[in-house]
């Protein structure tokens, strides 16, 4: 890249909730991938992910507020910082397995927008893929307060099939889902994802999506 890199931070005067919360996913989730090989480097990075997402929660506000002249209008923050505190909480409560992130969530869900109907999943949307996230604890792990995501993984899934009752989606004459003008791969392979991870999880849990008088397999899903 020939344009310049510079480095801007956040901190308590000038927060960057979804910044925070976003780096407290990705460290979260990275301590799972290193949990076998690399036991102690895992620790080391759910601990930061842990004292991350303090920050973050402790300290709200959108990171565009005040670094607005330089990351706007291409990266403000449009979703607002709500979306990003719930992916946190979902990947350090399966992280940690901590009940003080399952109740985080219980108590938070609804305020920091669980049950939006908002269906893209993206760099500036974390709604959806915290969702998908948290459905697996109810589907596979039995987690039974949070049969809800469940239900909001499912309008997801509705909002998408084909002929299903309430879908909204746009696709091409080939078939290739259309979410936004620009840079629409980027959600069509964000989407196809998580249509993927779901399927594995309705499988595991021999279940099925309803879409009115339409049943979605995972099958279909993975097709």
């Amino acid at each position: 890249m020939d344009t310049p890199r510079s480095v801007f931070k956040i901190d308590a005067n000038a927060p960057g909730s979804e910044v925070a919360a976003e780096t407290a996913a990705a460290l979260a989730a990275a301590s799972l991938v290193f949990r076998r090989t690399d036991p102690t480097y895992s620790k080391i990075l759910v601990r930061r992910a842990i004292r991350v997402f303090q920050f973050a929660d402790q300290h709200r506000g959108p990171y565009s507020n005040v670094l607005k002249p330089f990351v706007c209008p291409f990266y403000c923050d449009y979703s607002g910082y709500q979306d990003e505190l719930l992916w946190g909480a979902a990947w350090l409560h399966k992280a940690t397995k901590n009940p003080m992130y399952l109740n985080y969530i219980q108590v938070n869900g609804q305020i920091l927008g669980a049950a939006e109907f908002d269906n893209t999943f993206g760099w500036d949307n974390k709604h959806v893929g915290a969702r998908i996230l948290l459905s697996k604890e109810f589907l596979v792990q039995r987690v039974r307060s949070l049969h809800d995501y469940k239900g909001h993984s499912d309008n997801f899934v509705c909002s998408l099939i084909p002929g299903a009752g309430s879908s909204s989606a746009q696709y091409t004459p080939g078939g290739l889902l259309f979410k936004m003008s620009d840079s629409n791969m980027q959600y069509v392979t964000s989407t196809s994802f998580l249509l993927v991870a779901y399927a594995k999880y309705l499988t595991k849990s021999h279940s099925v999506v309803r879409c009115g008088g339409t049943t979605v397999t995972p099958k279909r899903l993975r097709t």
